[in-house]
């Protein structure tokens, strides 16, 4: 095998090894295995190859893809044009995609080395202690079923090759594996991980600190299982491999083995934040002494204050995600814990039904909203800094400094700005803006009341291993009890739990790069198609009017847009080696 083919078939998905028994260039400048292996340090060097936290990272502004948000840069960014009105294709989807770039190749190549190093490290003859040598298995093990995870999240069913292939390799025997049956693997990855893995930090540890920031650690493996598994029995890729108990068990084990080894729900107040749950987006606590929460973390601060910022901001460049109407319509009222919008007579959603019952007022639709409305979204006459109340005020009615206005990437053309880890103190020269994360334990809380009330209905306390027991409904109320959310009452139907707990998900988890994939696999794609933002106008008397305007239809909405395409010289390649395309439905070759 010659080196242009190694270097192809590392393009692809065929995770080569190499016939000549040499490991090549990205594998440590082709050293035998017997050389490598036989060193410490070459060893560690290998293994810290092994693993990219940034590959298919998050990225705020996949917000602007969602019915969450809709991108201020939209008349000058065709990929946003072209995914607004249907026409992307399966290689446009490439300088579109927010959620890693094209990570098919990347992932696979990294799937690739980790094959390599799991093959080889029973055999190092360098003398490693078995504290060090299984921690090191244990995580290049927990990486490896990252990588697959997300794959699958993006393509469904894809091919699972877990050994190092020679060039004896028959490709034609290459086949996709199904998506129940790649969650499996991942499953069986995160136990072993877990049989292996000495708790030391020499070892493999639960919680990152401070030299291990960033690290998937014992804690995010049981969050991977957990999303995993919560996506296996979804609408669309429940295919029998998994039962709804089977989910619950393994989410609510997932959840408890969290709590049982430190994590909790960062609930520390700042005069920075409007309150706890703001806070936490704007940490980055290293040494772990107020966040707890945060189980695994990729990438530096965002730039809020320039690229995601207000157009009054000094520097700003982009106005990013701007939080749409129908986002804001999903904060529940906090008083009465009621949603205030129930539905809309028209198609566009400009007329909404409005909840009487909930206290929501129509005049002043800012006022008694969930906290973490507060903590999202910039709107209409929003102090800046919460410390000087009296002080700069969102501006967002025509004529104001920040108002909605098309066509100019500084400003909005919802009438609302992300506030989401925009930090009040964060400016040119001091950029103190937060960070996303990709694992967290509220969603661990709501994964496992996923699958819960789907088993049991929303009032069943479920036992959750380590001498705990909760309902679908507790956990639910134990992530909103933070942000002081009244209670979701008990006696629910399992249809009306289902609606309360998906608004839930999307309050809870804005701007996290969950929606995206939720609004898929719960196949509600089709009905997230029209999008409003808000038009405000300021009478003489300093009266405020609001008037919902429409911001067209999104036409990326049908079954083709629920699973990503696989690029066309990908296939390609694909096709040369196992005579098969593998294209997702509806994209093209």
């Amino acid at each position: 095998m010659n080196k242009i083919y190694i270097n192809i078939t590392l393009g692809l998905l065929l995770l080569l090894g190499s016939c000549s028994g040499t490991l090549d260039h990205e594998d440590l400048g082709y050293q035998t295995p017997e050389v490598i292996f036989a060193n410490r340090f070459k060893i560690e060097t290998f293994k810290n190859m092994c693993l990219n936290i940034g590959v298919a990272g998050p990225d705020i502004h996949s917000a602007s893809v969602t019915d969450e948000a809709f991108a201020g840069n939209y008349f000058e960014d065709a990929s946003f044009q072209n995914w607004y009105d249907g026409t992307i294709t399966s290689t446009s989807f490439l300088s579109w995609n927010r959620h890693g770039g094209n990570p098919w190749d990347e992932l696979f190549s990294y799937i690739r080395r980790c094959n390599i190093f799991l093959k080889y490290i029973d055999e190092e003859t360098a003398g490693l202690i078995d504290d060090e040598r299984n921690g090191w298995k244990a995580q290049v093990y927990a990486m490896r079923s990252y990588y697959i995870w997300m794959l699958a999240k993006r393509y469904g069913d894809i091919p699972l090759s877990l050994e190092m292939m020679g060039a004896e390799h028959d490709f034609t025997t290459d086949k996709k594996i199904s998506f129940g049956e790649v969650v499996k693997q991942i499953i069986s990855d995160g136990e072993l991980v877990m049989e292996i893995g000495p708790e030391s930090i020499s070892g493999y540890p639960w919680s990152f600190v401070s030299k291990l920031e960033g690290q998937l650690t014992k804690g995010g493996v049981h969050a991977i299982m957990s999303q995993a598994v919560t996506y296996a029995v979804s609408p669309l890729w429940d295919d029998g491999t998994f039962t709804k108990e089977e989910a619950a068990k393994i989410t609510g084990r997932s959840l408890s083995e969290c709590l049982a080894h430190g994590y909790e729900l960062f609930k520390t107040e700042s005069p920075d934040a409007v309150n706890a749950y703001a806070n936490y987006f704007y940490s980055v606590d290293n040494s772990r002494t107020e966040d707890k929460e945060t189980i695994f973390r990729v990438g530096g601060r965002i730039g809020m204050w320039d690229q995601v910022g207000l157009p009054t901001t000094p520097g700003q460049v982009n106005s990013g995600p701007c939080p749409t109407q129908n986002l804001v319509d999903a904060y529940e009222m906090q008083s009465t814990g009621l949603a205030p919008i129930t539905g809309y007579s028209d198609k566009e959603k400009l007329i909404p039904i409005v909840n009487t019952a909930s206290g929501y007022d129509p005049e002043n639709p800012y006022e008694d909203r969930d906290p973490r409305f507060y903590a999202t979204v910039f709107y209409n006459s929003a102090a800046v800094d919460p410390k000087d109340p009296n002080g700069r005020k969102v501006e967002s009615y025509l004529g104001g400094g920040d108002a909605y206005r098309q066509n100019n990437r500084k400003y909005s053309y919802t009438g609302y700005y992300t506030r989401k880890y925009a930090h009040p103190g964060s400016k040119q020269g001091t950029h103190i803006d937060g960070t996303m994360r990709v694992f967290r334990l509220a969603e661990l809380y709501l994964n496992f009341a996923e699958t819960a009330y789907q088993a049991y209905g929303p009032d069943q306390a479920v036992d959750i291993g380590n001498g705990m027991k909760m309902s679908a409904r507790e956990a639910v109320n134990t992530v909103r009890a933070r942000s002081q959310m009244p209670p979701i009452p008990t006696g629910l139907t399992k249809e009306a739990f289902e609606k309360v707990y998906r608004n839930e998900r999307r309050v809870e988890l804005a701007f996290e790069a969950h929606r995206f994939f939720d609004i898929r696999r719960w196949k509600v794609l089709s009905g997230e198609t029209f999008i409003s933002g808000i038009e405000i106008t300021r009478d003489d008397n300093s009266k405020y009017s609001y008037k919902r305007i429409p911001l067209g239809e999104r036409k990326s909405n049908t079954d083709k847009f629920l699973i990503f395409p696989i690029h066309p010289a990908e296939l390609r390649i694909i096709f040369k080696q196992t005579g098969e395309q593998w294209q997702n439905p509806g994209w093209d070759y």
